[in-house]
């Protein structure tokens, strides 16, 4: 597959056990000056309900 640009430009998104979100590639906005993308900003989940709910409770960080 030919990919433009060398893929610089793509961005993945993945999705841990635990409902946090990652970035990973490319992580500005074209048209708006470039301005980054941080991890913190495309959560959903607020920090005290990402948990994986089959992780023994000894193995959770709190």
């Amino acid at each position: 597959m030919i990919q433009p640009h060398g893929g610089k430009y793509e961005t993945r998104l993945f999705q841990l056990f635990d409902g946090t979100l990652v970035l990973t590639g490319y992580k500005r906005l074209f048209w708006h000056n470039k301005r980054e993308i941080r991890d913190e900003d495309i959560q959903v989940l607020p920090p005290e309900e990402r948990v994986f709910r089959g992780m023994h409770r000894k193995w959770r960080r709190e």
